[in-house]
């Protein structure tokens, strides 16, 4: 499908994409290989990550649109039909304001069964019309037939198990009466909520096929199904998309169904990972992994583990632009002149020549002119400025520390900073390839938002003021949409504001490595300790939902985490341009102790200017 002059106007969420358009970009990763096996998977991951595209992927409709190298490969392999169910946010408050809020809460969740049920069995209904048919390309991937006695047959059979009335023995007549089905639950959910009175028998009297299991329903029409193709072994999986947002009596009944083992019927869900489903008390049917399902979780703690697929992005992406087809990353963007470092690297990525090394020895002299705490720290250390060790872990790991601390802290009070440090920080592909935290809608917004600017250029790299302005502008955007962000989600809620909390963290940061006495090793990274409040805590769910703090830690509870403390964080790299903060993690402190601090900042002896707290910013892409 073509895109049309202007590939970078592209949407890059996939829910406002068709199946045909996220196939065209798609990029394999290793989490689609976790997610595609012949097993049950929770899909876990913030906002952005990329949960529906790989749920969208997995459907019918993905898999024959796809054309990619590993396309053939994927379609030969997997022999399930994926039923795509998009629970999104409409859907989510559709049921929530059944009967306009006043059904008793008992018959609320029963009607609101009966509207999760239907949206089911009407994908379901559309999964198998797409199996009756090629798509718009031709492709017969999973392509069946059917005769007319046999579609009566089917028909006439599901209308009876799901309790439908359908006026033609055909899948449209079938599609219809279920999509009347959702308008007639709306209208009687209203009349119920109306009667002063209402027993459970009344309510089966206006709605005889409540009380239907979606599972149950949906494996014992594929059975009919499978039976009349001939294919009684045949396979499928329910592909339930953003189900965080899906009253909690209906995520019981979807998780639950983690521990039924059914030979007709998967269950793939995608989560946020703190939603209203980590506070579920299961008792004794919690399913558990690896027995029961696979965990996959969208989001990568140190960048090592993103950097592959930031790297295949690039690669489907760039081939858009014919003058920067057959380029590699580091050709088009050069290398990060700063160390970025993770506590897996060994000390950060080794400079490139020996202007790189040159550039570092300026600031460590520059600072050491200025800062004597610097100074003392290197006579300590025996490093020479003037001199500097390339191949010295010390002296890349602290690199970027130095930098940051040089570009912000004057030689005297009052004494306005330099910027030239704060813009090469965030330019050169490792810079890029850390700040996206393998997001493919952060990494999308930045690498579209470069290609269109140089397009046609035929100077590369592409200039450092280029690139941070452009993954400063793609940050901001991340900023301004955390400052709107609503207190409430689902059943988290926070007097906090959440954009507050991250700035707090982030100053506190920023003051600590610019004033004060040098640390080699400064604070980047915090605990979520037992003196931090239920209401902040909550107000940090939030912030993990929308993938402004990474986690270090697994998931503690059935797809995602039931409580947050004694856990280590770190805010995202996209927000380390809005804070003014290196590319790494660091050691960690108690969060208490951040908030607790005196709204004075610290100072070194020669009293140098305080950093104020990020500046304002504009626009909204997320």
């Amino acid at each position: 499908m073509s895109r049309g002059p202007f590939p970078f106007l592209s949407p890059f969420n996939a829910k406002a994409m068709s199946f045909e358009e996220v196939a065209e970009s798609f990029v394999e990763s290793g989490k689609f290989q976790e997610l595609a096996g012949h097993w049950n998977s929770l899909l876990v991951g913030p906002r952005g990550s990329g949960k529906t595209t790989l749920l969208k992927m997995l459907s019918l409709s993905g898999l024959r649109a796809w054309k990619g190298k590993d396309a053939e490969t994927y379609r030969q392999s997997l022999r399930y039909t994926g039923i795509y169910v998009p629970t999104d946010i409409a859907w989510g408050e559709m049921v929530n304001g059944l009967g306009d809020g006043k059904l008793d809460p008992a018959f609320r969740d029963i009607v609101s069964e009966a509207a999760f049920t239907t949206n089911v069995l009407l994908a379901t209904t559309d999964a198998i019309q797409q199996r009756l048919q090629t798509n718009a390309s031709g492709s017969n991937y999973r392509a069946v037939s059917l005769s007319p006695d046999s579609t009566r047959e089917f028909v006439d059979g599901v209308a009876q198990l799901w309790k439908l009335q359908t006026r033609a023995p055909s899948l449209r007549s079938l599609h219809l009466a279920l999509s009347t089905r959702l308008l007639d639950i709306r209208q009687k959910a209203s009349l119920a909520a109306s009667r002063e009175e209402l027993s459970l028998e009344d309510l089966q009297g206006l709605m005889p096929y409540v009380g239907i299991q979606a599972i149950e329903a949906v494996s014992l029409g594929l059975k009919l199904f499978d039976e009349l193709i001939e294919e009684p072994d045949g396979l499928w999986v329910l592909l339930l998309d953003e189900f965080e947002v899906a009253p909690l009596p209906l995520q019981r009944v979807a998780l639950s169904a983690l521990r039924a083992a059914s030979q007709k019927l998967l269950i793939k869900v995608a989560l946020a990972p703190c939603g209203p489903h980590t506070l579920l008390d299961m008792q004794s049917a919690v399913p558990t992994e690896k027995n029961d399902y696979h965990q996959v979780e969208l989001w990568y703690p140190d960048k090592g583990e993103a950097d592959d697929f930031c790297r295949r992005v690039f690669e489907a992406k760039v081939n858009s632009h014919a003058a920067l087809r057959g380029k590699g990353p580091e050709e088009i963007f050069g290398r990060s002149q700063y160390a970025i470092v993770d506590e897996l690297d060994s000390g950060g990525d080794r400079p490139a020549g020996h202007s790189r090394t040159d550039a570092w020895s300026s600031e460590f002299l520059n600072l050491a002119f200025k800062d004597q705490s610097f100074q003392d720290f290197l006579t300590r250390r025996q490093i020479d400025a003037h001199d500097l060790d390339s191949s010295s872990s010390t002296i890349r790991k602290i690199a970027p520390v130095v930098a940051f601390r040089n570009a912000y802290r004057g030689t005297g009070e009052g004494k306005k900073r330099g910027r030239k440090p704060y813009a090469s920080a965030y330019s050169g592909w490792q810079a890029v390839s850390a700040i996206s935290e393998g997001n493919p809608r952060w990494l999308l917004s930045m690498l579209t938002g470069m290609f269109s600017e140089v397009a046609g250029s035929e100077s590369f790299p592409i200039g450092v003021a280029v690139q941070q302005r452009k993954i400063a502008s793609t940050s901001g955007i991340f900023a301004e949409m955390l400052r709107t962000v609503a207190a409430q989600q689902q059943q988290i809620v926070t007097s906090v504001p959440i954009f507050k909390m991250l700035e707090d963290i982030g100053s506190y940061f920023h003051d600590r490595i610019v004033s004060g006495e040098f640390q080699e090793d400064p604070h980047l990274s915090f605990e979520v300790d037992d003196k931090v409040s239920d209401d902040q805590e909550a107000c940090l769910r939030i912030a993990l939902n929308h993938g402004a703090i990474v986690c270090y830690e697994r998931p503690d509870v059935l797809g995602g985490y039931r409580s947050l403390r004694n856990k280590r964080f770190r805010l995202a790299y996209l927000l380390a341009p809005v804070f003014k903060l290196p590319l790494r993690k660091s050691k960690q402190i108690r969060l208490s102790s951040i908030l607790e601090r005196e709204e004075k900042p610290i100072r070194a002896k020669n009293s140098l200017e305080t950093i104020p707290k990020s500046g304002d910013v504009q626009g909204s892409l997320f």
